[in-house]
């Protein structure tokens, strides 16, 4: 995220970083240069900031994770078509005994309001984000609105 070759959304947020300080194994601690009131939304999940297995990166670099990030996840990396989609097949057999209802999920980037609309009124997608003046024309379609009981997600 601090590179000048990054290119995530969150990058400008990102460079706001004056420190990064490693307490312990299990803790972090980012001092900013200005007051960052959306920090606990960028470290979750719905965030950019990706914490990443450091003997992979050590072993393989930027180009490995690229081809393969390491996870822990219920869901493993199969491809990705950059700023397109990012596809993910189930784990079967997993560490926490999760079992997924999905055997893929493929994560498509549809910027445009509408045509994400269209995707999901068609079947391609089967869930989307939408802004509240196109959700009562996919709720007089049969769809419904789902709303996340995290705080960090929408």
């Amino acid at each position: 995220m601090l590179r000048q070759d990054a290119i995530a959304a969150m990058v400008g947020f990102w460079r706001s970083v004056e420190e990064i300080k490693v307490i312990n194994d299990y803790q972090v601690v980012f001092r900013m240069k200005q007051p960052a009131t959306t920090m606990p939304y960028a470290a979750s999940r719905c965030g950019e900031l990706r914490i990443v297995s450091k003997a992979q990166w050590d072993k393989e670099g930027l180009e490995g994770f690229e081809k393969r990030p390491a996870g822990t996840g219920s869901y493993q990396y199969v491809t990705r078509q950059v700023a397109q989609s990012i596809i993910f097949e189930r784990v079967e057999n997993h560490w926490r005994g999760e079992r997924p209802d999905f055997p893929e999920l493929e994560i498509r980037f549809v910027p445009e309001d509408s045509t994400r609309l269209a995707t999901l009124l068609n079947g391609e997608a089967h869930i989307v984000d939408l802004p509240r003046e196109l959700q009562p024309e996919a709720l007089s379609r049969g769809m419904k609105i789902l709303s996340s009981k995290l705080a960090t997600d929408w």
